[in-house]
């Protein structure tokens, strides 16, 4: 492939004379080549940070509060860029689309309009940046619901969260486990 280029280069470009010989590179010259395209690729083709999203305690039904950082409980502050939160029955195994509807079909959701870092989100208020653009619907007792949220961090690296909560009689509202959460997916 190199010389197909070389080749191509001493044709077409008046940089290189036609009758100019090229030398090959090295081998030496072709290693760094190999790791500065695998390197490049790496950093193309990096993941999405996870950030935490987690029921600050003493939550209920009318006065949901969400954390939302780099950590469980953590104090670091992201900038959201987006939140929704469905109704459990909304969220579907699919391995073509993604699991979540679209952002019409929340019981609330915000786009950033100039986001203003942050590490809880009161449920259905505009602020931090944040502007509805559907709902909020109240949250029903008893409810199940799942949030999808997406952030940048202090460095502007774009990541997302997910959970799930109960919503029970009483109005309290509950963090789903690990297991209840995944389970959603698959009935």
């Amino acid at each position: 492939m190199y010389e197909a280029f070389v080749t191509f280069m001493a044709v077409k470009s008046p940089a290189f004379p036609r009758k100019a010989k090229l030398k090959a590179p090295s081998n030496r010259g072709r290693v760094y080549l190999c790791l500065v395209l695998v390197g490049v690729t790496l950093l193309m083709s990096a993941c999405q940070p996870e950030f935490s999203l987690w029921v600050v305690p003493g939550s209920r039904a009318s006065s949901l509060v969400l954390g939302f950082s780099k950590s469980r409980n953590g104090e670091d502050k992201l900038k959201v860029d987006s939140i929704s939160v469905f109704s459990c029955e909304l969220v579907r195994e699919d391995q073509a689309a993604s699991h979540y509807p679209n952002p019409e079909y929340a019981v609330w959701s915000a786009t950033s309009s100039g986001a203003v870092p942050t590490n809880r989100l009161p449920y259905g208020q505009d602020g931090f940046g944040l502007r509805t653009t559907h709902g909020p619907e109240s949250l029903k007792s008893p409810g199940c619901y799942v949030v999808l949220a997406y952030a940048k961090d202090d460095q502007g690296y774009m990541g997302s969260a997910r959970i799930g909560f109960k919503v029970q009689n009483d109005g309290q509202v509950i963090e789903m486990s690990n297991t209840e959460y995944r389970d959603l997916f698959t009935q």
